[in-house]
C-alpha cells in the first residue's frame, strides 16, 4: 500500500476532514488535498521537540492554529482555537501521522483512529 493510501483509507475514510503522513525529517509522504505544513508547523513537529512542553501552548497544523490539551512523548492533540475542531499528531521512529476532526469524531475516536495507524507503522518498521 502506498502512503497516499493509508492517508484515503485509514484517515480520510474514517471520518477526518484532513490527514497527512510526513517523514520525521518534515518532508510530506502523503496528504489529503489541500493540507500543507509550512516551516513553523514543521518545526513544532521535528523529533528534538518535546511534545510535554506544548501543554496548554499554541501550535498550526495546515494553517488553523490549536490548543494542546493532551500531550505525551509521542504524541499531540489539539483543539482548534476558533472552531470545534481538533487535531491529532502521533509520531513513530520514522513518521508522523496527523489527523484533523470535527464534530462527526470524539477526540478520543480521532485518538484511537491515529494512534493505531502509529502503531501499525511501527509495528512495520517505521
Amino acid at each position: 500500500m502506498t502512503w497516499q493510501a493509508y492517508v484515503d483509507s485509514s484517515i480520510m475514510e474514517k471520518g477526518f476532514l484532513a490527514g497527512a503522513i510526513s517523514g520525521a525529517d518534515g518532508s510530506l509522504w502523503a496528504a489529503s488535498p489541500d493540507f500543507s505544513l509550512g516551516t513553523n508547523e514543521q518545526s513544532v513537529l521535528a523529533p528534538d521537540v518535546d511534545f510535554t512542553s506544548l501543554l496548554h501552548q499554541d501550535f498550526f497544523i495546515s494553517g488553523v492554529g490549536y490548543k494542546a490539551f493532551h500531550v505525551s512523548e509521542r504524541s499531540l492533540y489539539g483543539k482548534a482555537i476558533n472552531d470545534q475542531n481538533g487535531c491529532v499528531v502521533v509520531r513513530t521512529t520514522q513518521a508522523i501521522v496527523i489527523g484533523v476532526y470535527d464534530a462527526a469524531l470524539t477526540p478520543s475516536s480521532a485518538a484511537i483512529i491515529i494512534e493505531g495507524l502509529a502503531d501499525y507503522f511501527i509495528n512495520l518498521g517505521y
